[in-house]
């Protein structure tokens, strides 16, 4: 019998307990005491959600974590909206990169195709796929 507590739907106290702990050992170790912000960005026709991306900032890098448009609203240019507006937004919080997860077999070269390089692939996903992170410097460092 284990003394672990497992949840596939933790609290946010305790989620937050771990995210309070590991930011005051960061600082501790002279990393800079630079909090998560959350970012959102979507796009609506009338009152119907479209399209969108989330992620957060954090140590000068912006984490992409989600990006999805509505299949009836692909291939009209809204995926590459979306990214660029995640891309300003990068600059106007001082971020020297974005960053992005995907896997192989949903859209690699959505992200090539607009500057991001592969930085990382890890092989072992369903049907023969790979997780792969992508990387993108900003211009806009100094801004």
């Amino acid at each position: 019998m284990s003394d672990f507590f497992v949840t596939d739907a933790p609290e946010s106290k305790l989620l937050g307990f771990l995210k309070t702990g590991l930011h005051e050992e960061s600082v501790r170790k002279g990393l800079p005491d630079d909090p998560f912000l959350p970012l959102g960005i979507f796009k609506f026709v009338g009152s119907d959600l479209i399209g969108g991306l989330s992620g957060q900032s954090h140590w000068g890098q912006l984490l992409i974590q989600q990006i999805f448009v509505d299949p009836a609203f692909r291939k009209q240019g809204l995926g590459s909206a979306l990214l660029r507006e995640a891309e300003e937004e990068a600059c106007r919080r001082h971020c020297t990169g974005v960053r992005v997860k995907t896997n192989s077999l949903e859209a690699p070269d959505f992200y090539e195709n607009r500057g991001y390089r592969l930085a990382d692939e890890i092989p072992g996903f369903p049907n023969q796929s790979s997780m792969r992170w992508y990387i993108k410097p900003m211009p806009c460092q100094n801004s």
